[in-house]
């Protein structure tokens, strides 16, 4: 009984360190600095002003402008709890329209470079393997992602 009491007891005080953790007070970054220096902000809680986009189809993203980039890499992915869902929806008039918002939530960011091949051949000694990372998002596509949302708000353009 002791042995259960205790295993109950470390597990609520783990428990309370993540959320501790993900409560933390956040740091106030530009989407233009968090995208240009990842790594520095991964696993870091962030508030960040962007413009959401879930206009096209599998997109629920931050960019810097209006215009959406080509480049991938210029995108952060926005994991929304689904509470949000009605609040995203009257804010993008029905996923029709860009806005300019404030989010604040746990930042992560993956290295999705692609690794050279690797010189390790199959059996038959022909064909090298060749991993490929995954990342965020509709197919993994993105290599930096806003998780554990804990504010959404409208945001003005100063």
């Amino acid at each position: 009984m002791k042995s259960v009491l205790k295993l109950w007891l470390s597990v609520f005080y783990i428990s309370l360190l993540i959320e501790g953790a993900a409560s933390a007070s956040p740091i106030a970054v530009s989407l233009k600095e968090l995208i240009v220096k990842p790594s520095q902000f991964n696993g870091r809680v962030v508030s960040v002003t962007g413009y959401l986009d879930t206009t096209q189809a599998h997109t629920c993203d931050l960019r810097v402008e209006k215009t959406r980039p080509d480049d991938m890499r210029a995108l952060v992915n926005l994991q929304l709890p689904k509470a949000s869902y009605a609040k995203i929806n009257s804010l993008t008039h029905g996923h029709r329209q860009l806005v300019l918002i404030r989010v604040t939530g746990v930042f992560e960011y993956k290295d999705l470079s692609v690794p050279e091949k690797t010189a390790t051949p199959n059996q038959s000694g022909g064909r090298a393997i060749t991993r490929v990372p995954t990342g965020f998002g509709w197919m993994g596509l993105n290599d930096k992602q806003i998780t554990r949302v804990s504010k959404i708000e409208p945001a003005s353009s100063e």
